[in-house]
């Protein structure tokens, strides 16, 4: 059973990855909460620093926090019609591509890039 203090070393690290504070929620964590922590989280958040390093290097100008902002929203509209072939709220991939488009208020090049950055991290499809 966890104490009081890792309970909310674990709040304090939800709250570290929800603002976008990465490289913190890593590194005190692996301080902080050497068991504690369930290790998906940590590689989750290791997939996302990933992912954005990625998005750099395709040539993305947006902030860390912006692109985790975009990243959620680009998961929100794609992510059933392209792991599941659900056809809940799309009915083609080209059509949650574009309500994502319109959605975050970006061109194609952009949505391009976000794309690859986790599909040429882990294949999302």
């Amino acid at each position: 059973m966890a104490s009081a203090k890792q309970i909310k070393a674990r709040k304090l690290f939800a709250k570290r990855v929800k603002r976008g504070d990465f490289r913190k929620a890593i590194s005190k964590t692996k301080k902080a909460l050497p068991k504690t922590v369930p290790k998906n989280e940590i590689e989750m958040v290791k997939t996302e620093n990933e992912f954005y390093q990625e998005y750099k290097k395709l040539g993305g100008k947006k902030s860390r926090a912006k692109y985790k902002n975009l990243l959620n929203e680009f998961y929100d509209h794609t992510l059933d019609i392209f792991t599941g072939g659900e056809q809940s709220r799309y009915s083609t991939r080209n059509e949650a591509l574009y309500g994502f488009k319109k959605s975050a208020k970006i061109d194609w090049k952009e949505v391009d890039r976000i794309f690859d950055s986790v599909d040429n991290i882990h294949a999302y499809t």
